[in-house]
């Protein structure tokens, strides 16, 4: 119940109050009136002086009372103009709160929503993200067979090819016949680690003929298959790069040698038909093989061959560079 619903009851009590006790008064000071004059004038004259001073008083006191309960009614009415101000005020403060309760709640659905978004975004970046770092795990896996891996499983078995010239020394470039192209295929196996290997060689070599005397030398080619062992040295602490000696023999097959040049000379028994001869002989020499990515490696080699024939000795010195396949 607020100050003003009590304000009214209150109010009403007092005004009750007055209108009984004031004709109760107004009685009493009658009937004192009224004794007082069967009376002698002095008692009658004491006796409502008496009378009325108490019911004065009476009276003074029902004011004071209400106007006291007036002062408090007044009190209490603006306390009440006063709480329904502040009330307007809170109320108007509730208002602004809940309109900015409603914002926030926009603001915070709002992001919500681009929070959902985000997290989406990032799920999907996530997963681009492994699928990349796959990718990339499976790039460096494949750089690092390339760099370090082997084409026969690290098995030490070796393929390569390479060219250079021969260079032609002593009887045979007595003879008239000058340095020319030279192609060879390696084939062996030398594990890395281990000091010896084994090595092939299968080439096509030509000489270039020169005129000299009364011989008229043709630009002979001569096929080869050779075996040697290698002594295998390396230079380097993943052994990837080493030098090795090699040496061996095999066939030597000349062809289109000619029927007037000085190898036919050197060859009496050859085939006067086909104008090609078989011979045995020797070879050895160096080389350097240097890995270079993966299975890969280059070697340049250098070797002497000797062919015996017909108490001379034709020997010459191929030079190769070429690539190698581990």
């Amino acid at each position: 119940m607020t100050y003003r619903q009590l304000a009214g009851p209150a109010l009403g009590l007092t005004i009750a109050l007055t209108l009984c006790v004031a004709p109760r008064a107004q009685a009493q000071i009658d009937t004192r009136r009224t004794t007082s004059d069967q009376r002698i004038p002095v008692r009658k004259e004491s006796g409502g002086e008496v009378a009325i001073s108490t019911a004065t008083a009476r009276i003074d006191s029902l004011e004071q009372v209400a106007n006291a309960y007036r002062q408090r009614l007044n009190a209490l009415e603006a306390e009440n103009a006063s709480m329904v101000t502040r009330s307007a005020a809170t109320d108007r403060m509730i208002a602004a709160l809940s309109d900015s309760l409603r914002q926030v709640r926009g603001e915070l659905f709002s992001s919500r929503a681009e929070l959902t978004a985000m997290r989406g975004e990032l799920a999907a970046a996530n997963l681009r993200t492994e699928a990349l770092s796959d990718s990339v795990q499976w790039l460096n896996q494949r750089l690092a067979n390339f760099r370090n891996g082997s084409v026969f499983g690290q098995s030490g078995f070796y393929v390569g090819v390479g060219t250079g010239t021969n260079i032609t020394t002593n009887t045979l470039r007595d003879l008239g016949y000058a340095s020319a192209l030279h192609v060879q295929v390696p084939i062996g196996w030398s594990r890395r680690g281990n000091l010896l290997g084994i090595r092939t060689e299968w080439a096509i070599q030509r000489l270039e003929g020169r005129a000299r005397g009364g011989f008229t030398n043709l630009d002979p080619q001569i096929y080869s298959g050779v075996g040697m062992l290698t002594l295998d040295i390396p230079l380097n602490a993943t052994k990837s790069t080493a030098f090795y000696l090699m040496g061996g023999g095999g066939v030597y097959q000349f062809r289109n040698i000619g029927a007037t040049s000085a190898l036919t000379a050197s060859f009496p028994g050859i085939d006067a038909t086909s104008k090609s001869e078989v011979k045995w002989g020797l070879t050895g020499g160096a080389g350097l093989e240097v890995h270079v990515i993966g299975a890969s490696s280059l070697y340049l080699q250098t070797q002497f061959t000797n062919v015996s024939a017909e108490g001379r000795n034709l020997s010459w010195m191929p030079i190769n560079i070429g690539v190698m396949l581990r």
